[in-house]
């Protein structure tokens, strides 16, 4: 064997005066990598970090800003996808309102929003529908009768 062969071979490979070193490390890194985002997904990072000793609850800090940041997201889609069913309803030449309607309906008691639910709350959406879809009387409709039996057919199941 010639250096050339020979340094890289006992520096770089496992088989080396590193490889045992990098095998173990690499390995670990790798483990506690995804043993953490497994933690932090269910939540149990809270857990775990008072029963260890944080207590100072900088785990409870991140994990709300965490959840606070994924419900602003969502609440931005849900705002363009009520958007959208308007402009489609609107395009439809439909009673755009009827959404706004359907949704107030459908919530109950419980469209009261929160900081902590990933859906903006129910009077905002229908506030904001309303806004955009201009009243209307009638307009097309957008089921014929045999459609609108199947449909609810479908639903009959279901409270």
């Amino acid at each position: 064997y010639d250096a050339e062969r020979l340094v890289p071979h006992l520096t770089i490979t496992l088989e080396g005066i590193f490889g045992t070193a990098v095998d173990v490390s690499a390995s670990l890194i790798v483990l506690f990598t995804i043993y953490g985002a497994i933690l932090q997904a269910s939540g149990l990072s809270l857990v775990f970090g008072m029963l260890l000793g944080d207590f100072v609850g900088g785990g409870a800090v991140v994990l709300a800003a965490e959840s606070l940041l994924k419900s602003a997201y969502s609440r931005d889609k849900e705002a363009a996808a009520d958007d959208l069913a308007v402009k489609t309803m609107l395009a439809l030449n439909a009673d755009a309102r009827a959404l706004g309607s359907f949704l107030a309906r459908i919530s109950g008691k419980s469209g009261q929003g929160s900081i902590f639910l990933d859906h903006p709350a129910t009077a905002d959406r229908v506030a904001r529908i309303n806004a955009m879809a201009p009243p209307q009387k009638g307009g097309a409709r957008l089921l014929d009768a045999a459609e609108w039996a199947a449909l609810k057919r479908i639903c009959s199941g279901y409270p």
